[in-house]
Order: C-alpha cells, then sequence, then structure tokens
C-alpha cells in the first residue's frame, strides 16, 4: 500500500455508546475526506487480547500506490 494517513483510537467502549461510536467513526472519516486527498479511507474496528474495542480510520492518499498497484506511484 502507498502512503497513508492513520488514527487509532482504543478501549472505547469505556467512553462511548455504540451510537456514538458510530457517530465518532462518521465524523472521522469526514475530517479525513474534507482534510486529504484520499484515494480511499476506510473504518476498521475490532477488539483487542483483552476484549477492548477500537477504532482505526486509515486513509489511502491519491497518486502514492506502487506501480503494478492499480496506479502511478510518486513522481
Amino acid at each position: 500500500m502507498g502512503d497513508k494517513v492513520e488514527f487509532l483510537v482504543e478501549d472505547l467502549e469505556a467512553r462511548l455508546s455504540p451510537e456514538a461510536l458510530k457517530g465518532l467513526a462518521a465524523d472521522l472519516k469526514a475530517v479525513f475526506a474534507h482534510h486529504l486527498q484520499a484515494e480511499r479511507i476506510l473504518l476498521l474496528t475490532g477488539r483487542d487480547a483483552r476484549g477492548r474495542l477500537w477504532l482505526r480510520v486509515v486513509a489511502v492518499l491519491k497518486g502514492t500506490r506502487p506501480p503494478g498497484e492499480g496506479g502511478p506511484g510518486p513522481g
């Protein structure tokens, strides 16, 4: 994968309801879309080994894929 920007939030259940978590994910995706020239923005959630919920937002930046991965490389 080419250049990317990632944001990780851990141990969310202690602080946010499921509805608030969905809202946070949507807000973070919108901020990434507005401020970054992203080819794609991914929202990932899961649980760590201790069962704590996490959210990761990953923005794959435009024009940064290496040759052979569906697009031109940088420069």
